[in-house]
């Protein structure tokens, strides 16, 4: 009798492994949701496309009314966000969302390289700073290595 329990153990535990390695296929194939907010228009269609070449499922908004609103009408993995839009709204946005309960990992492209100005934004509640201009492939690494993160978490 004892046997006959062991082997059912042992079979529902390699049924378990089955399944968990099965989840986490299905984790790896699911593409990941980025919303890209940035005011240049074209430069935000570059990163998403780049994004998106890199399978991805990105959104692009172009002013802070638009990006406040994808934020809350939808859940994203990440937000690629562009600290220097008219108006310091940037700023303003990053606030917002937090204050909102975002809580998707945000990167901040700013044109500054200033140690102070990266400390503002990470206290603020951004996760990572890009200075402009950039590579989009050092930003598209970037993102992997938040999702890889994400991932692991």
């Amino acid at each position: 009798m004892l046997a006959q329990y062991e082997r059912l153990v042992l079979k529902f535990g390699e049924m378990e492994n089955k399944i968990n390695m099965r989840n986490k296929i299905k984790m790896t194939e699911i593409k990941s949701r980025i919303l890209v907010i940035d005011g240049d228009e074209l430069l935000g269609e570059c990163i998403c496309s780049s994004l998106s070449n890199h399978n991805y499922d990105v959104y692009l908004a172009t002013d802070e009314l638009n990006a406040l609103s994808f934020s809350r009408k939808e859940r994203f993995d990440l937000i690629i966000l562009d600290f220097d839009l008219p108006d310091n709204s940037g700023e303003k946005i990053l606030k917002k969302m937090r204050s909102k309960g975002v809580a998707a990992p945000i990167i901040v492209m700013d044109r500054y390289n200033d140690p102070y100005g990266i400390v503002k934004i990470i206290n603020i509640g951004g996760d990572d700073c890009i200075s402009k201009p950039f590579d989009l492939d050092e930003l598209c690494e970037r993102v992997n290595a938040v999702k890889k993160h994400i991932l692991h978490s």
